[in-house]
Order: structure tokens, then C-alpha cells, then sequence
């Protein structure tokens, strides 16, 4: 399906602009286990929800994911907050010079909102900049 494709270019295209001056790993999707403190920050991508409309020829699905990215979090939360903002700015300007990620039938790639707070991710504690990216894809379909 489109979704997974869109996953993994997503990830693909994070690691060649980031890794390594601003992130220290992409995974793909998201990693079997917690990441160690040595490798953060590091990001990883799921998936968020989509509408599917359709057109006499076309489909085109409006897809949103979620670009989660960890940083360590210690006893001193100014610290973590301190790592993670200035990671917003890098990782939207991805987006803005890839909005189609090299193919025909993405276009629209954007990032559309963000959050920042802890979060635990099996059972390791961290502090979170996670950004809602949406992605249009249009593909040629026969409605009978």
C-alpha cells in the first residue's frame, strides 16, 4: 500500500538531510526497543490518519503521519527543552524543500503542526518534538 511507501521515503529522506549534524539516528518506523541515550536524538515515523476521496479517473488520498523525534530526559527539564526546540526549525525546512519526496504522485508534503512534551516509549522516558506531516497522493484508478 502507499502508506508504508510513504513511511519509508519519509525515513529515507530525514536520514540523508539530518544524520548525522542534527539527528543521530532515523528509524524507519518505529525501533523493537527503547534508544539509548548515545544515540538520540532519533526519530522515527508513524502512522496518523488519511481521507480517500475520488474523482471520475483518480484517487486521492490525503495521508497524515507523525514524525515522533526523542531526546534524552533528565532530572533537568529546561536541558531537555533546550535540545529539542532547536530541532523544530531543521526539520521543517526537510519538508519545505521535499514536497513531493521524488515521485509523481506525492505532492503537497508539508508540515502541518507540532508538539513538544515528554513522552515514555517502552518504558524509557524522553522528551518528544513530534510533527504532524500531511501528504496528498493521487493515483489513476477505473471506477466501474
Amino acid at each position: 500500500m502507499s502508506l508504508a511507501e510513504l513511511i519509508t521515503l519519509n525515513g529515507t529522506v530525514l536520514e540523508a538531510a539530518l544524520v548525522p549534524a542534527t539527528l543521530m539516528k532515523v528509524y524507519p518506523i518505529a525501533p523493537q526497543s527503547a534508544p539509548q541515550a548515545s544515540i538520540l536524538p532519533a526519530a522515527y515515523s508513524r502512522p496518523g490518519s488519511g481521507e480517500v476521496d475520488y474523482t471520475v479517473s483518480q484517487r486521492i488520498i490525503n495521508h497524515s503521519i507523525e514524525v515522533v523525534v526523542l531526546v534524552a530526559r533528565g532530572e533537568n527539564q529546561p536541558d531537555a527543552y533546550a535540545a529539542v526546540m532547536p530541532l523544530l526549525e531543521p526539520l521543517i525546512a526537510v519538508y519545505e524543500g521535499n514536497t513531493t519526496f521524488g515521485k509523481s504522485y506525492y505532492y503537497g508534503i508539508q508540515v502541518t503542526g507540532y508538539e513538544i512534551g515528554p513522552v515514555t516509549y517502552l518504558d524509557a522516558n524522553y522528551l518528544a518534538l513530534i510533527l504532524t506531516v500531511a501528504a496528498k497522493e493521487k493515483r489513476g484508478v477505473s471506477l466501474t
